[in-house]
């Protein structure tokens, strides 16, 4: 019986050892590295990355639909650049810093001219809002002309002033007079958490 006993407290003692032994190499066998290593961390390190190759913009911004908006341009061979840079877009104008964890970014898209768009992102490379400087036509038609007023001042205040002129035309295509005038100002405000928020 004491004999039993005693086999019976090995083979428990051995089962024991092999099951602790079993989660000590399963454990082991977690790179701690790949475990914390996530989409979040790398793009974080991307993300300051790409914000190192774009100019720091001052305030305030003043801007015509039609105005030139001359900006650096990038490398996009670099893969920072090429990660986070959005299709379409032509070239980047610069950045404008929100708060301590929220910075602005002003791309520009190619158009008959250049559409300038902000997208303000979280220190995650998270996108928080976007907001277009300019909407609608730029431009003169035969009886028709329109154009488009944005700025962004020191207060994060953003004014958008859109004027359209529809005027007649005599038969040597020579104004003779305005017919209407129409001038919508909209209002928004840059929060320090990254939103637009119309005023």
């Amino acid at each position: 019986m004491k004999i039993f006993i005693i086999i019976v407290l090995v083979l428990l003692t051995s089962c024991s050892n092999r099951t602790k032994k079993s989660e000590q190499t399963s454990i082991k066998n977690l790179n701690p590295e790949k475990v914390r290593k996530t989409d979040f961390i790398t793009s974080k390190t991307d993300f300051i990355e790409f914000l190192e190759t774009i100019p720091e913009l001052e305030l305030p911004i003043e801007k015509m639909c039609y105005d030139d908006f001359t900006s650096k341009r990038l490398d996009y061979e670099n893969k920072a650049v090429a990660k986070f840079k959005p299709d379409g877009a032509h070239n980047i104008y610069g950045k404008i810093l929100i708060s301590e964890n929220t910075i602005g970014i002003i791309y520009l898209y190619p158009a008959d001219y250049i559409f300038p768009s902000l997208v303000i992102y979280d220190s995650n490379a998270e996108v928080i809002s976007e907001f277009d400087f300019f909407e609608g036509y730029c431009g003169r038609d035969y009886n028709f002309y329109s154009s488009s007023f944005c700025s962004i001042n020191e207060l994060l205040q953003i004014s958008r002033i859109d004027t359209s002129l529809t005027y007649n035309m005599n038969d040597e295509d020579e104004t003779i007079g305005i017919e209407e005038t129409t001038v919508t100002k909209t209002s928004y405000l840059i929060e320090s958490n990254g939103k637009i928020i119309k005023k």
